[in-house]
């Protein structure tokens, strides 16, 4: 028997070649940039403040004295991370929702970080229940609403440690 093995042509041979490396390199070249787009890490920004300490407005409503439905406003200085020199304002407003045990609070809290860059966030945290502000030391994370100019679209997270001192650190987690 012979073996019959079909001539295939330079001409056949270079095209394919081609196309096979072209090929690679664009599956390739989609492969990394899909892999660079679905990284949530790559457009994530730490952003670190310290809300200065001020004595909040209560207003009592429902039962007289602490109670379900108390309401608090607050606003004050926002600091650089080393809670020396102010690079903003806070203003913010939280509703007694549990009282007993424990002294949970719901707040809605909008950090002012110059003219027209806001970023607002808010959920539930936890008071002493015989004193005013967070419970010193516990972390408490809670969801970052959004916010505009810079932080236009902002999404993510922020944790907040009440100091000893009573201001409060603030680490914002934010993907824009």
């Amino acid at each position: 028997m012979s073996s019959y093995r079909p001539q295939v042509s330079r001409l056949f041979r270079l095209p394919n070649r081609a196309g096979a490396l072209i090929a690679c390199a664009l599956i390739a070249a989609i492969g990394a940039s899909g892999a660079a787009a679905a990284s949530p890490q790559d457009d994530t920004r730490t952003l670190r403040f310290v809300a200065a300490d001020v004595p909040p407005t209560m207003v009592d409503i429902g039962a007289p004295g602490r109670s379900v439905g108390d309401f608090t406003i607050f606003d004050g200085a926002v600091l650089d991370a080393r809670g020396v020199r102010e690079v903003g304002r806070y203003y913010g407003t939280q509703t007694t929702v549990a009282f007993g045990d424990r002294h949970i609070v719901q707040s809605m809290i909008t950090f002012q970080l110059g003219r027209g860059d806001t970023l607002t966030f808010g959920g539930i945290g936890e008071y002493p229940t015989d004193g005013a502000g967070l419970v010193i030391g516990q972390r408490f994370t809670r969801p970052v609403f959004g916010g505009t100019g810079s932080y236009a679209g902002a999404r993510g997270t922020v944790t907040t440690i009440r100091r000893e001192d009573g201001s409060y650190q603030q680490k914002f987690r934010i993907e824009t």
